[in-house]
């Protein structure tokens, strides 16, 4: 574990202060964060290398039998896609209907590949339910979802990769009991080479997510949760998460709900969410994405 977060530290460490120089294709659009400065959004890149490195050493180091070698595959492929998606967003602007399209895709073909909420199983009594065509219903939304979530709450600097770090650990402390070691391995890794990027994102930022970032991080919070969930039995590793980001879930659901009323795109940004607020009531940015 503290060998992955050495790695993943270390990767993003070393790669930030190129990726810095790069700028998008546009300048001054970051109404949704707290300042208008041309920043570059490349700073997912080197989390997707972090992730990328850890997986292969992952691979070559821990062979394992060949059930879990296919659904390590299925992780691996699936994040790098949900990157890439949002990494073209960042580069050309793909609009709000293809990405959600492209994320549903990536979505379903995880489900096609056999990964997926398989049964639920009632926490009290212990009762379990098997779900059937809705357990890859709930997949696609459950992945869906997490994408988004991280990407609409990085509203202020290093706010998204805060939560996103917590929820690593999380995550990593969580699957111990599984005993799954490429999830516990790569969260771990995560957990590093996110605290490396908040040594350049946290107020002032240098560098931001970007899209493709806040995609990859909030991607590997649900797919990675998902198979932590004993055979895809919905237990604590999707409900921990949920209640983790209960605060977040609601801020995004009131955003939602504001615009529908008011007739606007729900992915519109606006300067109403709860961070906004603090910052309104006077406190430093800094002081706010801490709270």
């Amino acid at each position: 574990l503290v060998i992955c977060a050495t790695i993943g530290m270390g990767i993003t460490l070393a790669l930030i202060p190129f990726l810095r120089r790069l700028r998008t294709h546009e300048t001054g659009w970051e109404f949704h964060h707290t300042h208008r400065a041309e920043i570059s959004r490349f700073g997912g890149v080197a989390l997707a290398a972090a992730f990328f490195a850890l997986s292969v050493a992952v691979f070559v180091a821990l062979p394992t039998t060949e059930e879990r070698t296919r659904v390590r595959w299925v992780i691996f492929l699936s994040a790098l896609a949900m990157f890439g998606l949002g990494l073209w967003d960042d580069i050309r602007r793909l609009g709000a209907r293809r990405k959600l399209l492209g994320q549903v895709l990536i979505a379903l073909a995880v489900c096609a590949a056999g990964v997926r909420i398989e049964e639920f199983q009632n926490p009290f009594t212990g009762e379990v339910y098997p779900l059937g065509f809705w357990g890859c219903a709930l997949t696609v939304v459950w992945l869906v979802a997490l994408t988004n979530l991280i990407n609409l709450i990085d509203g202020v600097d290093g706010l998204a990769a805060g939560i996103g770090l917590m929820l690593m650990g999380l995550i990593a402390y969580v699957g111990l009991n599984g005993g799954l070691v490429y999830p516990i391995l790569i969260s771990a890794g995560m957990l590093g080479a996110l605290a490396g990027f908040l040594f350049f994102n946290f107020p002032p930022a240098k560098i931001y997510l970007g899209d493709g970032g806040a995609y990859l991080v909030g991607y590997l919070i649900g797919i990675l949760a998902l198979v932590n969930s004993q055979k895809g039995t919905v237990l604590a590793a999707l409900i921990a998460p949920t209640f983790a980001l209960a605060l977040p879930i609601v801020d995004v659901s009131l955003a939602i709900a504001r615009r529908g009323l008011r007739g606007l795109p729900i992915f519109r940004p606006d300067r109403k969410h709860l961070h906004h607020r603090l910052l309104e009531a006077g406190l430093t940015r800094r002081r706010a994405v801490l709270v």
